[in-house]
């Protein structure tokens, strides 16, 4: 009995893929809330204003990074203030440093007026602003389902080569194509 090392190789391949693909999305998602699905949830160390502006500090870094957009919605739990528990009250926030968001009102502008201190409590983002807004060196909503296609052509090329396909050298260059092409 001779084992086929070059299909083992593509099985392990397919499911590295598919299982770094499924780990990257599952890590974002943090169960139900409100009909909705939650978003990852970082805790948050400190709300307060800032001059003109209202600071949220995070502790430890919030991972989070504004690809296409200036502002994305966020969501607080826990912080003790009415204003910011408060789920019918949209709020937006831009990224100022690793550890540090800017609150905003709905329209992305900074909040003129009221007092938001806390000093306890999580912040976290819907899940679909989640996958957009992390993920490095691009967003999860698009790495994911790149890992996911690149496993389903190495999984096609695997059935195909267990069937009689060919070898590795007739192949290799379809697989490396069409995995660099589900990356793209």
């Amino acid at each position: 009995c001779e084992w086929d090392w070059e299909g083992l190789l593509v099985a392990g391949g397919v499911y590295a893929l598919m299982t770094a693909g499924f780990l990257t999305l599952a890590a974002q998602w943090d169960g139900i809330r409100a009909l909705h699905l939650g978003g990852r949830k970082t805790p948050a160390h400190d709300v307060s204003r800032d001059g003109k502006r209202v600071l949220v500090s995070t502790w430890g870094p919030h991972h989070l990074h504004a690809w296409r957009s200036k502002s994305f919605h966020v969501l607080f739990d826990s912080t003790g203030h009415p204003g910011l528990d408060a789920p019918e009250r949209p709020l937006r926030a831009r990224i100022v440093g690793k550890d540090q968001l800017e609150l905003l009102d709905s329209m992305g502008e900074p909040l003129k007026a009221g007092s938001f201190d806390s000093s306890k409590g999580v912040v976290h983002l819907r899940f679909r602003s989640t996958i957009r807004h992390t993920g490095w060196p691009i967003p999860v909503a698009f790495s994911s389902p790149a890992l996911l296609a690149g496993s389903a052509c190495l999984a096609f090329f695997h059935t195909w080569h267990v069937q009689g396909g060919g070898d590795s050298a007739e192949w290799a260059p379809l697989v490396a194509g069409a995995v660099l092409a589900a990356l793209v």
